[in-house]
């Protein structure tokens, strides 16, 4: 609570995360929160889409797929999702992909070509400049340092911070 009150439900949310220690789940139980929680909205629409991008990771719905899956046009659901989480779709499924992508660095052998590649990325080199860029090291490093690398990155931090003081701005007007 006091972590979301000075630095946002983003913020809030990721640090929960990182402290979460569950009992065994069911094979087809999700490992994480819903994403109602995950990223503070309610809204239908963007959670469908925000569930769509989930459960296609390895090769991404084009923002036309994801706009006629929630039932609207493709500059709606744009609007919607800066309206609600202050990002595109774009940088929803991005993050959701790299998201996954450091928890397969994690726990799994799979290279970082393999793991780009199960991600949805295009290329190894896309991956690691979008993963650097969000986790402020490279996979390889990530990869490394599986247990040490736990700490908020600055740039992750200011990112979360960035994205709360738009969102906060664009409610007030």
């Amino acid at each position: 609570m006091l972590i979301a009150k000075d630095h946002g439900h983003p913020l809030a949310v990721k640090v929960s995360e990182w402290f979460i220690r569950s009992a065994p789940r069911q094979s087809d139980a999700r490992q994480r929160q819903d994403f109602a929680e995950r990223f503070g909205t309610h809204n239908p629409r963007v959670l469908k889409v925000l569930v769509l991008l989930h459960d296609t990771i390895d090769t991404p719905p084009t923002r036309s797929e994801l706009a006629h899956a929630a039932g609207v046009c493709v500059r709606q659901i744009e609007r919607l999702f800066r309206a609600e989480l202050g990002m595109s779709v774009r940088e929803a499924g991005e993050a959701i992909r790299l998201d996954h992508a450091a928890h397969l660095l994690k726990s799994t052998g799979q290279s970082v070509t393999a793991v780009a590649l199960a991600c949805g990325f295009a290329s190894a080199s896309h991956f690691s400049r979008a993963f650097k860029q969000s986790y402020a090291v490279s996979p390889r490093h990530w990869k490394a340092h599986k247990a040490a690398v736990t700490a908020i990155p600055d740039q992750e931090l200011a990112r979360i911070e960035s994205l709360r003081d738009r969102k906060t701005r664009a409610m007030s007007l």
